[in-house]
């Protein structure tokens, strides 16, 4: 059994200016500008994985893990310009003579995604394979009534290789059938993109966002042959076909 846990933590500012300098001519009657721009942003993740192995009478194989996954994150921006300077010495904003308030504002954003996840897996050995997944996924940008989304996954494999009947098939290396199914985000961008501009929105809940999901499922066949040194096996031929259904 094995334990692993981890935590970052990424933290970063940012910060632009620019300056131009007024010019007098002739031709010419530039009062100079400039800009400041400043941006904060904290990324905390922190995940914890457990996960167990075991093999029983030398041919039972059999996995589990769990898990659990929290991130959060928090942005800001300032941004001002102004025009209109005496003279080139003093570049900072605080001797500009006209602040540009079209040009001059905040943005932030703040969000959080929780997941819990797990998965189930035997084989027996190494001819019948089964695999099941699950995870859950909670945003803090979903609405209240449909923030969790579950997303459960199905696979089974026979290596039909392995059986006893194929052993005299010198020319086949291995050779599968494999079926999976799963239920899938469309819209995982929703969950962990910032979308506010300007003001931090309680969670949309006017919006009454949730995620869309997708039922995938895909029959495939995995065969291989080793070339004709019988040394190394060719890169694996794969044909399957993969239906979908969308849902909301």
């Amino acid at each position: 059994m094995n334990l692993r846990t981890s935590f970052t933590l990424d933290r970063r500012n940012g910060k632009e200016t620019a300056f131009t300098p007024p010019v007098h001519g002739a031709d010419r009657n530039d009062w100079g500008s400039a800009f400041d721009i400043r941006d904060l942003n904290t990324l905390l993740v922190f995940d914890n994985v457990l996960t167990y192995r075991n093999t029983f009478e030398d041919r039972h194989n059999f996995e589990g893990m769990a898990g659990a996954s929290w991130t959060d994150s928090k942005w800001s921006e300032s941004y001002i310009h102004g025009t209109h300077f005496k003279d080139p010495y003093i570049q900072t904003l605080n001797a500009a003579n006209r602040i540009a308030w079209d040009n001059t504002g905040t943005n932030a954003s703040e969000w959080a995604i929780m997941s819990m996840f797990g998965r189930l897996s035997y084989n027996y050995d190494s001819k019948y394979l089964f695999t099941f997944n699950v995870r859950g996924d909670g945003s803090s940008k979903l609405h209240p009534d449909h923030r969790w989304g579950v997303f459960p996954s199905l696979s089974g494999a026979w290596r039909l290789s392995s059986e006893n009947f194929m052993q005299d098939i010198s020319w086949v290396d291995d050779l599968k059938i494999r079926g999976a199914g799963d239920r899938r985000a469309t819209n995982p961008e929703l969950a962990i993109t910032p979308i506010y501009n300007g003001t931090i929105l309680p969670a949309n809940r006017g919006l009454k966002l949730g995620w869309q999901t997708l039922f995938h499922w895909s029959p495939r066949i995995t065969f291989a042959r080793r070339t004709l040194l019988g040394k190394l096996p060719r890169k694996p031929i794969s044909a399957w076909m993969s239906p979908c259904l969308i849902t909301g």
